[in-house]
């Protein structure tokens, strides 16, 4: 097939489709299907449309009237001479229009119907079509019958409902009465016209008989709040819990319907009439709250109410929280202050531990005061909190107000009771017991109450000095003790006791008194009432003070020794007698402490013997050469076997008495010292000299010390000839770690005369080394010296002098001079532990990573994987995916 041929066949193609077009295309016009029914002095208004014609311009139309034979032309939208003159009048009126809704349809608007307008309406359009094809005109009919719908307000109705409150309830009623020649039914709605919103739909009830709220009304028509009734021709409806969008000028509007053979519906006639204007207002503008109380003063424990009084104008509907508030003072925010209780808009009260409140009526709330106490002297408000319900399950806050204090005074019959401090036992003496009692009597108001006691002592000072009262201790309710920080020490011991024999009378008690316990004695009394559980202090007197005072004397102890014979050279025995006495101390124990004067002034401690006649050698180095022995309750004796020229000085005994202080305990009272005994003899040995020297004070760490105890003879007193035979030494070495000379030296090291070497103990890394390296020449070397080793040194020396009867004489310890040791670091020594410790703990952690990680890999993450070789790569197939 050509291209000529291909053309042809579409234009054939093409004219028949248009041919089929054209043939299924067809003029159609339309009116209402059904017959329709209106009524007298009412309009009707009757569409007409037109479809499928051609060409699409603006189509006419004609309407004719049939009835019987006639046929009437009543108006036309192209021929303004086309009314018949049956119907040119009213056409001319307007009473008979057509209104054009767009080219293809108009409605025919009849109005002030008559009876004579019933018969048939039929509309025609004037062809515009190249074919005529189809139907050019169509008909409906028309019932014209008499009004039988009466609508109207009762006129037991006010059309002025006037200010209604929040929550109030109000009824709209329409009056409704039909009597019509067809079977026709009436629907009415309930219309509301407000500023804010316009009309807006309230409730309907259809014409099959159904309620249908309006959009903004479904949640308060579903909780009951908007409700229709009917009661013959009466429709009421009744609008509770009144909101303030409630406001507007309600209407209601009446319509006429029949049902047409489809079963559709069909208005027939349409009236509407205004009902009422209703004016809501606020429900805060009429709420008033106020309280009263019943008594405004209460003694304790009594019983009142308080009343709350709500008014809230004719509204019913609203649910009422209440809260009572408490404040000490009057305020204009009790909110702020204590809760004591509330009761919720459901009447379910929180629960409380101040008080309860009661729903008396609708309006009408207390809180009850319960055994009144002090506490409850203050303001009292109401708070009162007004919901209101807006739908089935929301509420909202209408208003709130809280009502002007109300005061109460709780008066309190404070308990009264006189308190008076008596002597039981008074002292003469210090040690011995005191006691006082205090008595509570005259009391008055003091039921369900208990007593507590506080002891007080104020001690006697000079005038131009101000005396502290002090709690001695405190009997608490209890019966437990609560003691003072001055006494508590006593107290623990026993030495102090407080007691409560009787409910009314406390008692105190010191068991060995002392000096310092003379002065003012008082008693502070304090009366405890039990309230809401809790007890509370309500009432405290104190007693006038009581004085104790005895005459003080003032202890002393007199110490006197006596010499046995005084020893005439050395190696003689030495005896010493302590007589002791004393005055004002009543059974006194005596502990005595002996000490040498040296010539150099120096006191040394040698033997003491305590108040219990336990023995302690002070100075180890009379270990087992001195005696000291109580041979009378005031006499003591002392004795040296073999005295030494180191033994030379003023000998003294100091004595110090001793008391009992209760409780198995001793204090000290007051010490003497005595005359001093001296020995002094002759001596025939040479004298001593001592010096230490060091050729390297300074040194570095881990390197070595040395010093020279370096020891010198004199000449005898009677110039003789000594041989160094007859000498022995004790050498003793020391160091002082400060530059502070005043610390106690450390002992390092000692050589005895017989040639025993001793040394401390000690916490470095360094050592020492003593050793004799001449007759009169020792030394002392410190090996790996370190920092602790910095210090004074030096060396004491005790000489020992062989006499002609072959025994050894101690002499005068003697010590030399001292030498400052100094240590330095060495920078490169001191890195070189801590650089080796470095490197070998780094090497020990990566070796033992390095195991890890191959077993790890060896053991652990191995995996065997099983699959099918393959010899060529290609892509997998979908199912492998």
């Amino acid at each position: 097939m050509g291209k000529s041929d291909s053309g042809l066949y579409f234009l054939f193609i093409l004219l028949i489709f248009q041919t089929v077009v054209a043939v299924s295309k067809a003029r159609f016009v339309a009116v209402p299907k059904f017959t329709l029914v209106r009524v007298v002095g009412n309009e009707a208004i009757i569409p007409c449309t037109v479809s499928d014609y051609d060409p699409q311009v603006e189509q006419d139309f004609d309407w004719n009237f049939s009835q019987g034979n006639q046929n009437i032309n009543i108006i036309a939208t192209l021929d303004r001479g086309y009314p018949d003159s049956k119907y040119k009048n009213r056409v001319v009126a307007g009473d008979i229009m057509i209104k054009r809704i767009n080219d293809s349809a108009v409605n025919l608007h009849i109005k002030n119907l008559q009876l004579s307008d019933a018969g048939t309406y039929i509309c025609k359009t004037p062809s515009t079509d190249s074919v005529v094809k189809g139907n050019y005109e169509d008909s409906v009919g028309m019932n014209v019958i008499p009004d039988g719908v009466k609508v109207a307000v009762p006129p037991d109705v006010q059309q002025q409902l006037g200010d209604l409150v929040e929550g109030e309830e109000f009824q709209l009623k329409c009056s409704i009465s039909k009597n019509s020649t067809e079977c026709t039914q009436i629907s009415i709605t309930f219309e509301v016209k407000t500023e804010t919103n316009g009309n807006l739909q309230v409730l309907s009830l259809t014409q099959d008989g159904k309620l249908q709220p309006g959009t903004k009304y479904t949640e308060r028509f579903q909780s009951g709040h908007i409700r229709l009734e009917t009661h013959d021709d009466i429709y009421l409806l009744s609008v509770s819990h009144a909101l303030l969008s409630d406001t507007g000028t309600y209407s209601s509007t009446v319509t006429e319907w029949i049902k047409q053979q489809d079963g559709t519906w069909q208005v027939v006639q349409q009236k509407g009439v205004q009902l009422a204007k209703v004016n809501i207002e606020r429900i805060a503008q009429v709420l008033s709250v106020s309280a009263v109380i019943g008594n405004l003063t209460l003694s304790k424990g009594e019983d009142t109410d308080l009343t709350c009084y709500i008014k809230t104008g004719n509204s019913n509907a609203v649910s009422k929280e209440v809260v009572w508030y408490f404040s000490t003072f009057p305020t204009a925010t009790p909110e702020n202050e204590k809760l004591l209780a509330s009761m919720d808009r459901n009447s379910m009260m929180n629960r409380s531990d101040y008080g309860i409140i009661s729903r008396m009526d609708a309006s009408t709330y207390q809180y009850m005061v319960r055994n009144a106490k002090e506490t409850d002297s203050g303001y009292y408000y109401c708070s009162v909190t007004l919901w209101l319900q807006e739908s089935k399950n929301t509420w909202y806050r209408a208003a709130e107000k809280i009502s002007d204090a109300v005061q109460l005074n709780v008066t309190v019959s404070e308990p009264t009771f006189k308190v008076q401090v008596t002597t039981s036992t008074i002292p003469t003496f210090a040690e011995e017991p005191a006691e006082l009692k205090c008595t509570v009597s005259d009391l008055q108001n003091v039921d369900d109450t208990l007593l507590t006691a506080s002891w007080y002592f104020t001690p006697m000072l000079p005038a131009d000095q101000t005396a502290t009262r002090d709690l001695i201790a405190t009997v608490k309710r209890d019966f437990t003790v609560l003691t003072g920080d001055k006494y508590r020490d006593r107290v623990d011991k026993g030495l102090i006791i407080v007691s409560k024999p009787e409910s009314t009378s406390f008692t105190l008690r010191i068991q060995w008194s002392e000096d310092s316990d003379r002065g003012n004695y008082s008693c502070s009394v304090s009366a405890w009432a039990k309230q809401d559980g809790n007890w509370e202090e309500s009432k405290t007197e104190t007693s006038s003070d009581v004085n104790i005072f005895w005459v003080q004397e003032e202890p002393k102890v007199f110490a006197k020794a006596v010499s046995q014979g005084s020893p005439s050279s050395a190696g003689s025995a030495f005896e010493m007698i302590c007589s002791v006495s004393s005055q004002n101390i009543k059974g006194p124990h005596y502990s005595v402490l002996i000490t040498r004067e040296q010539p150099s002034s120096n006191v040394k401690k040698l033997i003491s013997l305590n108040h219990e006649a336990v023995v302690t050698l002070e100075d180890k180095a009379y270990l087992g050469n001195v005696v000291l022995e109580k041979t009378k309750e005031d006499q003591f004796r002392f004795r040296i076997s073999q005295t030494q020229i180191s033994d030379i000085g003023l000998y003294y005994c100091t004595a110090t008495a001793w008391t009992p202080s209760g409780g198995g305990t001793w204090k000290e009272t007051v010490s003497a010292k005595s005359n001093g005994i001296k020995i002094e003899f002759q001596s025939t040995g040479p004298t001593f000299n001592v010096t230490l020297h060091s050729d390297s004070p300074t040194v570095h760490q881990f390197e070595m010390v040395e010093l020279l105890c370096t020891i010198s003879l004199g000449e005898t007193p009677d110039g003789a000839s000594f041989s160094l035979d007859n000498t022995a030494y004790d050498v003793f070495w020391f160091a002082v770690r400060s530059y502070d000379n005043s610390i106690n030296p450390t002992f390092l090291a000692s050589m005895s005369r017989t040639g025993m070497v001793t040394q401390a103990r000690r916490n470095g890394s360094s050592d020492l080394s003593v050793e004799r390296i001449g007759l009169l020449q020792y030394r002392l070397r410190v090996h790996g010296t370190r920092d602790e080793d910095f210090g004074n040194h030096f060396c004491s020396v005790t000489p020992w002098v062989r006499n002609s009867d072959s025994s050894w004489i101690k002499s005068e310890e003697i010590k030399s001079n001292e030498i400052l040791v100094t240590v330095h670091a060495d920078l490169l020594s001191s890195f070189k532990i801590p650089v080796v410790c470095g490197i070998g703990v780094s090497l020990a952690v990566g070796l033992l990573a390095c195991l890890i990680g191959y077993c790890s890999a060896r053991f652990c993450c191995k995996k065997d994987v099983k699959e099918a070789r393959r010899d060529h790569r290609r892509l997998m197939s979908m199912e492998m995916d």
